[in-house]
Order: structure tokens, then C-alpha cells, then sequence
């Protein structure tokens, strides 16, 4: 029986290894579906009973140096209103420069390219392109001005030594704005009816009278079709914006050379862009995610010089430095206080009296404590001396809640160790990446939404690693880091596994940090809790093993 039992035992860990290198599947129960349970000592052990779980308000989270940043303002059918600004500091490309003598400006811009996927290219030469991380399809409007605000990055009140941005700073911003709204060009569509748009960006040939022109240098109108145009330049898509000439020939090309000489100069004189955003009411508004730092103004200028050629030039400057994103949400579509559900949503409190939170859960998946300082459901499984081939917990969504919003569904959860603000064993070891999708990466852990007619029905995380971490390990619920709670968020990035820090801590949780990529979501659902009144619908926690005795 022995040999036996280590015949089964290696066949068992070659499946383990076929199954961690399947990276595009989502996973399946190894005891369930790989090896019948009644053959040879491998049994389930499901537990849906003696499960607590919860869920919290955020209030004001940390947002400064977020990698991605949302903009926009979107009802979102499950939350409600979203409502996202942002605040950035500036950067010259180049430090000490020489303007030349009476420079004009010829134009100037700033572009930030979205996220996008090249699709297909037309026979004119135009590309279609389809553009990732955008909720909604309509408008806001979007003014932009330069912020008076100084982001210092640096604090010595507190005990990193790092100034931290808040969800709720907003006001700040707008106490500390310039005067001039910096995108007031004529186009509409670049400021009081701002969407994101798909289509490629084109700068055309024109004359000095900034009048377009074909190959012949003859002049076309503007309707001209495409193909008489001719391309000096394109941009993917991404958002374009003419700004205000005579405020940067002020600012920039009539400085004092002494502002202009180094960054730390620089960012004390120009203090940086602020990105403040209005619903438009005859629109549902559009909320896109943004990679800020890609982002940057070009002003391009001529002068004379001393021969009297007419030479152009141009100054780049970088969105770069301190960031903030400043949140104002009214979540009122979410259930309150309701004991038999839990609630997961990005970004954090706001400012203003009527921002609503951002939404953790917390979940006790292993029941009271024993009697000895451990829970119930580890010390069982510490006694079976089973080998644990698998462990997974799944979380059901609550379909009457979320409604057919599926589109609006978080696509994906994060399991944390709550208590230690860490990520759990099985998201650290899991390596595995879909080319693909990226936003599938991990796919062994996974949290990935399952789907049943189109909407979602369960997010399932696979904690074998975790659990048997918490059976060998000596650490008791007495003390007060220990891993036994879990945490459970929205993300904007799986791969993203740190945490910011709350501007006050939630107690009795003694929670001070949530998970990062929680607050650059602008996502949510409502899901079953360990209360759910339908049994099936519980919070389930699932263990195969093999019995070797």
C-alpha cells in the first residue's frame, strides 16, 4: 500500500505541475476534476458555515504617485455617480535654455495618449483603433488650469518622511487655481464637451496663415477629404488639447531665465496642471483611465536670429513629479449596512458632503477561535494530516443587486491579507501571464468574474499556498498580525500588489492601508456574504486533499 500510496502521490504532483503551467485557462477543483474522490484516499472538505464576512467604508485614501489615474465624470448603472479630477506637477524636458530674442508663438499642446489596440488600417491610410479602460460612451466637460498649489514631497509630520495627496484634497485645488481655463480653443470637443475619441490625431501642412495645404502647396479647405491633406505628423489616439497661446508666451517664453534654469526652480514658478471635470448635463458622462505621465505640452515658437533667419524652435514639458487624484463619487446605488451582503468599489472620500467612499471587504473564512489561539478550520485541517492538493474560497455575485449591468461588472477581485496589508502566498508564486490580455495575468490565483448568460455569477481565488502556510506556521489568533482575515477588493491592475495608506485608520479592523490598485478603480459590485439567505449563494470555502494513511 505504500508504494501504492507513492505512486498516486506522484502522479498527483505531475498533474500539479501540468495544471500551474495551464496560464490562459481559468482554473479548475484539482480533487473535483482531475481524480474521482473516492479513489485512493482523495476527499473535499467544502465548508460554507461558520464563514464571517463584512464590509467597510474607506473614507479618504491616499492617491498621489498612482501609476494610472481616471478622468471623468460617468453614472455608473451598479454605483451611481463617479466623479474623478487630477492634479499633477510639471516638468521642462530640457533645463537652462535659450529662447531667442521676440519669440512668438506658433502653436501650442498637450497630448496624452490613451490606452488602445490598432485594429485595422484603411485604404486611405487611416488606422482604427480601439481604446481599453473607458467606461461610458458620452461627454463632460473638462477644463484644465494651471494649479498655484505647491506638491511637496516631502513631510516631516509624518513617520516616512513622504507628504501624501488624498482622495478629499480637492479643495485645496480649487482654492489654488489660475485664472485662465487653458484649453479654450473653439473646439468644443476639447473642453465642454470633452469625450475620448478612437481616431488618430493628424497634424496637417499649412502656411503661415496656419491655411492647409495639399501637395501642391495650394490651398484646400478644411473639409477637404483626406486624402488632398498632407500628414507632417500622427499621434494615436489620445487626448489633444490647443492651448491658450498668450498664457504660455507670458509664463514660458517671457521667464525670467532664472525660472527656467532647474526643476527645483521650475516647479516652485509653474506649480503644475490641474485637470477639474463637470457633468454635462445633457450627457452620462464617459470616465477613462489614463497613464498621466505619458502626457506632455509642446509649444512650438519662431524668432529671428541675430542674422535675421527665421528660426523655430520648441519647449517640451512633462507631466511629471507629484500627482493627485481628487475623487468626489455618490455611490447611492449601493445597498447600506446590509448584513447579509458585501460591497467592493474603488477611489475613496472625497471632499465634498455629498462624496460617498470607496467599499472593502473582509472575510473570516476559517470560523472561531478552537480553544488553543487558532481557528477552528485550520486546527481541523492541522489534525487530519491530509496533503492539501488544493484550496480555493469562491464569492458569489449578487445578481438582483448588480441587475443586467454586466458591461460594468469588475472584471476582476483581489484576496489579501488584510491584517498585513500583503498579498497571500498563492498571488506571489503565481507567475503565470496571458499574452493575450494582461489583465488576465495570475490566472492561477485568478479572481477572474465567471459568467453565466452574459453576467457575472462568482469570483473564485485559489489559496492553497495560504492555507497550507497557516497550518504549518505557529503564529496564534492571540496575536495581532496574524493572517487569518482576508481582504477583498476591486483592482485596476492584478499585477499591482501594494497598498496605500487610509487617512484614518478603520477601527475595530485596525485597517491602515487598502490595496492600490482598489483606489485607481473606478469599479464595484454587490456580492453574496457568509449571511446570504440562499445557502447556495454562500461564501465557499473548499479543500481537496489526499489522505496518505
Amino acid at each position: 500500500m505504500k508504494k501504492k500510496s507513492r505512486l498516486f502521490i506522484s502522479l498527483i504532483l505531475g498533474l500539479t505541475t501540468v495544471f500551474y503551467t495551464s496560464c490562459d485557462k481559468d482554473f479548475n477543483s484539482l480533487g473535483s476534476d482531475l481524480v474521482g474522490e473516492d479513489y485512493m484516499g482523495v476527499g473535499k472538505h467544502l465548508v460554507n458555515t461558520g464563514i464571517q464576512s463584512g464590509y467597510f467604508k474607506t473614507g479618504a485614501v491616499a492617491t498621489n504617485g498612482l501609476t494610472i489615474n481616471n478622468l471623468g465624470v460617468f453614472e455608473n448603472p451598479i454605483l451611481g455617480t463617479s466623479e474623478y479630477h487630477f492634479a499633477t506637477q510639471v516638468s521642462l524636458e530640457n533645463y537652462g535654455l535659450t529662447i531667442g530674442d521676440t519669440p512668438v508663438i506658433d502653436s501650442v499642446y498637450l497630448y496624452l495618449p490613451y490606452f488602445s489596440t490598432l485594429q485595422s488600417a484603411q485604404a486611405n491610410g487611416q488606422n482604427v483603433y480601439t481604446l481599453d479602460s473607458i467606461a461610458g460612451s458620452g461627454f463632460f466637460d473638462l477644463k484644465v488650469y494651471e494649479s498655484n498649489y505647491y506638491m511637496a514631497a516631502s513631510d516631516p509630520n509624518t513617520a516616512d518622511g513622504v507628504r501624501r495627496y488624498y482622495s478629499n484634497d480637492k479643495q485645496n485645488f480649487d482654492n489654488n487655481i489660475g485664472s485662465a481655463i487653458l484649453n479654450s480653443s473653439s473646439n468644443t470637443a476639447q473642453n465642454t464637451n470633452f469625450k475620448f475619441s478612437n481616431e488618430e490625431i493628424y497634424v496637417f501642412k499649412r502656411n503661415e496663415n496656419g491655411e492647409l495645404l495639399n501637395a501642391d502647396n495650394s490651398i484646400i479647405a478644411e473639409t477637404a477629404p483626406f486624402e488632398q491633406k498632407v500628414v507632417i505628423e500622427t499621434f494615436k489616439p489620445g487626448m489633444w488639447l490647443d492651448l491658450d497661446k498668450s498664457y504660455f508666451q507670458t509664463k514660458i517664453l517671457n521667464a525670467a531665465a532664472s525660472d527656467l534654469a532647474n526643476q527645483q526652480n521650475f516647479i516652485n514658478y509653474f506649480r503644475g496642471l490641474y485637470f477639474n471635470v463637470t457633468k454635462n448635463t445633457a450627457s452620462a458622462g464617459v470616465l477613462g483611465t489614463l497613464d498621466f505621465t505619458k502626457g506632455y505640452i509642446q509649444i512650438n515658437y519662431k524668432f529671428k536670429d541675430s542674422n535675421g533667419d527665421l528660426i523655430r524652435e520648441k519647449v517640451k514639458i512633462n507631466l511629471a513629479g507629484q500627482s493627485a487624484s481628487l475623487i468626489e463619487n455618490n455611490y447611492n446605488m449601493l445597498p447600506q449596512n446590509a448584513a447579509d451582503k458585501l460591497v467592493v468599489a474603488g477611489g475613496g472620500k472625497g471632499s465634498s458632503p455629498t462624496s460617498t467612499d470607496g467599499y472593502i471587504a473582509y472575510i473570516d473564512l476559517f470560523g472561531a477561535d478552537a480553544g488553543n489561539g487558532i481557528p477552528y478550520e485550520i486546527d481541523y485541517l492541522k489534525n487530519q494530516n491530509w496533503l492539501i492538493n488544493e484550496a480555493n474560497v469562491t464569492i458569489y455575485v449578487d445578481r438582483s443587486a448588480v441587475g443586467a449591468n454586466a458591461n460594468y461588472e469588475p472584471q476582476r477581485l483581489f484576496l489579501y491579507d488584510i491584517n498585513n496589508n500583503s498579498v497571500i502566498e498563492d498571488y506571489l508564486l503565481d507567475t503565470s501571464t496571458n499574452t493575450a490580455n494582461a489583465k488576465k495575468n495570475k490566472g492561477i490565483y485568478n479572481g477572474i468574474l465567471v459568467k453565466k448568460d452574459g453576467q457575472g455569477l462568482y469570483y473564485k481565488f485559489r489559496i492553497t499556498e495560504y492555507v497550507k502556510s497557516l497550518i504549518s506556521a505557529q503564529t496564534l489568533m492571540s496575536d495581532s498580525k496574524h493572517k487569518y482575515r482576508l481582504g477583498l477588493s476591486v483592482t485596476e491592475s492584478i499585477t499591482l500588489g501594494t497598498f496605500n495608506y487610509l487617512l484614518d485608520n478603520l477601527n475595530p479592523l485596525s485597517v491602515s492601508q487598502i490595496p492600490t490598485a482598489s483606489v485607481m478603480s473606478s469599479a464595484g459590485t454587490v456580492l453574496h456574504g457568509a449571511n446570504a439567505s440562499d445557502p447556495e449563494k454562500k461564501i465557499k470555502f473548499e479543500v481537496y486533499y489526499t489522505n496518505p494513511n
